[in-house]
């Protein structure tokens, strides 16, 4: 078994118990109780009970876990910090904030950008719209052609950044003067998708505001109903939902003869609190 480097943890529980089966596989004798004798604290099964989520790590105790837990770098202090704040909020916002440090703080122990790209591509509604134009049979993609077809909403910086992304991901190509699709796949950490499809959906709403103020009637298409469902016909219904996306997928999929990149967004959330 080898030491476990927390720049590979998302949760910080999961980098103690790993953690602690190392010091115990190296050395039969090391204990809950040693660790917690290294740490000064006085509960021996104090560890245990923070990896079962019986408790969290305190502002008192953070500091005697740092020393017994011995990182040899404070980078590595910062990041476990940061992975204890992230567990333990509640807020949407602050956990994006916290995530993207937690992101900024790995990227410092590896020069490897994979991570912080899986995050962007799936965060931010630009990347995601630069690729699929990318991938239009009729367009031309360069660097000018991307922002003006995002008509400045983006600054050339952010859409040269989003091609470098693409391209590390091996997602797209350079070829005759011009960007393709390469073909390629990737799979992410469901850590970064819970975290980037909020930010993802997030700016997909405002920019469905931006669309209303700006674009004729008929060149959007905004529909909604106010329904009242019990908890069988609302799993049913999300169902339907992903049933239709995946449909609308496979018949527009391949379409040659696309001018444009819209986005489809359907979305079914309460605005009441339920009935008991």
């Amino acid at each position: 078994m080898q030491e476990p480097n927390i720049s590979d943890y998302y949760c910080y529980r999961k980098y103690l118990a790993d953690f602690f089966d190392y010091k115990k596989e190296v050395n039969p004798n090391y204990s809950y109780r040693v660790f917690a004798s290294q740490a000064g604290i006085k509960s021996s099964g104090h560890l245990k009970m923070i990896v079962n989520r019986d408790r969290n790590l305190g502002p008192k105790t953070l500091p005697m876990y740092l020393k017994a837990l011995k990182f040899k770098k404070k980078r590595e202090e910062n990041l476990f910090q940061l992975l204890v704040k992230y567990d333990h909020t509640q807020s949407i916002d602050e956990k994006t904030e916290l995530f993207e440090k937690i992101l900024g703080e790995k990227s410092k122990n590896t020069s490897n950008p994979l991570e912080r790209n899986q995050y962007e591509l799936l965060s931010q509604w630009y990347v995601v719209t630069t690729y699929v134009l990318i991938g239009m049979d009729k367009f031309h993609a360069t660097v000018e052609s991307v922002y003006d077809q995002l008509e400045s909403k983006v600054p050339r910086i952010k859409i040269e950044k989003a091609i470098q992304i693409l391209l590390e991901m091996d997602l797209v190509k350079a070829e005759n003067g011009r960007y393709v699709q390469s073909g390629g796949a990737f799979s992410t950490p469901d850590e970064i998708k819970a975290v980037a499809v909020n930010k993802y959906h997030e700016n997909m709403v405002n920019l469905s505001l931006d669309s209303l103020k700006v674009h004729n009637v008929d060149e959007r298409n905004f529909n909604g109903a106010t329904i009242a469902i019990g908890p069988k016909n609302y799993k049913l219904l999300c169902k339907k939902l992903n049933e239709f996306r995946k449909e609308v997928n496979e018949m527009i999929g391949n379409d040659e003869e696309a001018t444009q990149v819209y986005q489809l967004c359907v979305n079914l959330f309460p605005l009441t609190k339920g009935i008991e």
